[in-house]
């Protein structure tokens, strides 16, 4: 992208990140003008005790709240509206989440639907559908993820379709986020890697898209490089130092891609996602179908980006000199598949019976239009490389069992 082309850049969220920032979680809450805070979190974590030192925190700078540990995974718009009701109940002017992408985003929604005289799905699908901003709304993350902490979306599930819906603005945005890589400590592994993943499928996608610009292009690249760096030793090792790098990475990596784009593999995700949870078939970890889709995706995407390969190449620890275009991007798919080697990630997908014809149809008809497919060419969003039907066969046939 050129440096003389228009681009919009926003980060609303202020950051805090280092080793036991949890710890100064109550003093932060005073400062932004908390009074009572609802501290929402899921079982799990709960169950983890690593929350300990942040009720300390709370109680020891004389914050009231009160705490819900029951936030399901893929919350719907009927969960949010539920706990946007205790927190009109029980007088809070706050809400603290402390989780994965399923806790934040759930937080995320309750803080605005609280402030607000609707329901949730009152205000998904358009940007700024509502008339007061969030309540104060503070997270946490427990594992190096989505990043959804840094975005201006927040996708839920629709009670009615079970499909993912949005809502979207910067009014609804985190206000603070607090970084700490203690709090990744006792991340389960396999929710390790499929969490690293989705940060990783962000920091690559974000960069290659249309609406890259030249900020978002040094937070993707050098999240990618920061999760490469350390993600095997994050999951298998107790590296606190690894642990903050992919927790840091994936908090860049939404940086990055809430101010460009999602690509094919987030796309796709979403269709076969609705697919196994419409069809009750055997769930698959959304981290786990980015394994499947990223290196076909990629494979494809590189083919129309010579000048991009060569700095994801050198981000992804490929080394670039001396070698052609081709063999670059031959290597960087070769570097991705090592990684996941290394990690144990499937790469086909596991139900049997699918075919390429029934994903393409249901992408078709999914209702959302950053996470839709289309065969019309101008209506392809910001993908880097546009795709026809026999791309999105061709693509598939690589990862259906």
């Amino acid at each position: 992208m050129s440096t003389e082309a228009f681009f919009r850049f926003s980060l609303p969220t202020e950051v805090v990140y280092g080793v036991n920032t949890v710890s100064l979680l109550g003093s932060e809450v005073k400062r932004l003008g908390g009074k009572k805070a609802f501290f929402a979190t899921d079982a799990g974590v709960r169950a983890s005790g690593i929350l300990e030192k942040a009720f300390q925190a709370l109680n020891d700078a004389g914050v009231p709240f009160t705490l819900f540990d029951k936030v399901p995974v893929d919350p719907t718009d009927r969960d949010i509206d539920g706990m946007a009701e205790i927190v009109k109940k029980e007088g809070c002017n706050c809400v603290i989440g402390a989780g994965g992408g399923s806790v934040i985003c759930a937080c995320k929604g309750t803080a605005l639907v609280a402030n607000n005289t609707g329901k949730t799905i009152d205000y998904v699908e358009g940007e700024d559908k509502y008339p007061n901003p969030s309540l104060l709304c503070i997270i946490m993350p427990t594992n190096a993820g989505t990043g959804a902490e840094m975005s201006k979306g927040t996708t839920i599930t629709d009670s009615r379709t079970n499909r993912k819906i949005r809502i979207l603005g910067y009014r609804h945005a985190v206000r603070l986020s607090i970084l700490d890589p203690t709090l990744l400590m006792t991340v389960p592994r396999i929710q390790s890697i499929a969490s690293g993943l989705d940060a990783l499928t962000h920091a690559i996608e974000g960069y290659l898209s249309e609406k890259a610009n030249p900020i978002s292009d040094c937070l993707a690249l050098r999240s990618t490089e920061l999760m490469m760096e350390s993600f095997t030793r994050s999951v298998f090792t107790a590296d606190l130092k690894a642990k903050g790098q992919m927790l840091l990475g994936s908090t860049m990596a939404n940086m990055a891609v809430s101010n460009s784009h999602i690509g094919l593999s987030h796309i796709f995700n979403a269709i076969v996602t609705h697919i196994y949870e419409s069809r009750r078939l055997e769930p698959m970890p959304y981290g786990m179908i980015h394994a499947v889709f990223l290196p076909p995706t990629l494979e494809f995407n590189l083919v129309a980006c010579e000048d991009k390969a060569p700095p994801l190449a050198k981000a992804m620890g490929v080394m670039t000199q001396y070698q052609s275009l081709s063999e670059l991007r031959k290597a960087i798919i070769e570097r991705l598949d090592d990684l996941l080697t290394d990690l144990g990630a499937p790469r086909k997908l596991i139900w049997k019976g699918l075919s390429a014809d029934d994903i393409i149809e249901n992408g078709l008809r999914i209702e959302s239009a950053e996470l839709k497919l289309s065969l019309d060419r101008t209506k392809q969003g910001a993908v880097i490389r546009k795709y026809s039907k026999e791309d999105l066969t061709a693509i598939l046939q690589k990862v259906l069992s």
